[in-house]
């Protein structure tokens, strides 16, 4: 199974971004929209694990002390840059959010070839139709407000041809 380390995006934000979502899509371009129901972002994308490697994730995961939090959902932007955008995303703030996602990565063992980068995907784009159109909304100025961190999640990721479908693995409640 394919699996991720995320925090959930929840009201007041997921709300905003919705909205973000829905003007996105009407700009006509070849993109696969995210649910704004699964909003999340990711902190470690750890990809094709085993059940077995899945319950030593958990036994790691579940040994993390951490205080809850508040973060901001604000700005927009594309990776990894505005002539080949690839993905349209809203960015994330918070101090709190940095250090969780260096902690999971400590318990993990988990190394990334490239800087976090605290992000709520919006769109993955397929191809250049379009794409210019959500390159100049990302330029738009965007603060979606702030929402609570009370709990991080294992993931699994089950793709579909109408794109990803998440379920929660395992709920870790922060303090």
């Amino acid at each position: 199974m394919r699996l991720f380390v995320s925090i959930p995006v929840t009201p007041p934000a997921c709300d905003s971004l919705a909205q973000t979502i829905e003007k996105a899509i009407q700009t006509g371009a070849d993109a696969g929209f995210a649910d704004p129901n699964q909003l999340h972002c990711t902190l470690a994308f750890l990809g094709e694990k085993s059940e077995g490697q899945a319950k030593e994730l958990i036994a790691a995961l579940s040994s993390i002390s951490f205080p809850r939090f508040s973060a901001t959902a604000l700005g927009l932007g594309v990776f990894p840059n505005e002539k080949s955008p690839q993905v349209f995303w809203a960015g994330i703030e918070s101090k709190e959010l940095l250090e969780l996602q260096k902690q999971v990565s400590s318990f993990l063992n988990y190394r990334e070839d490239r800087p976090f980068h605290p992000h709520v995907t919006l769109a993955r784009i397929r191809s250049q139709h379009n794409s210019d159109k959500l390159v100049a909304l990302s330029k738009s100025p965007a603060d979606f407000g702030p929402f609570q961190v009370n709990s991080f999640y294992l993931m699994k990721s089950e793709l579909s041809s109408k794109g990803a479908v998440h379920s929660i693995v395992a709920e870790f409640a922060l303090l």
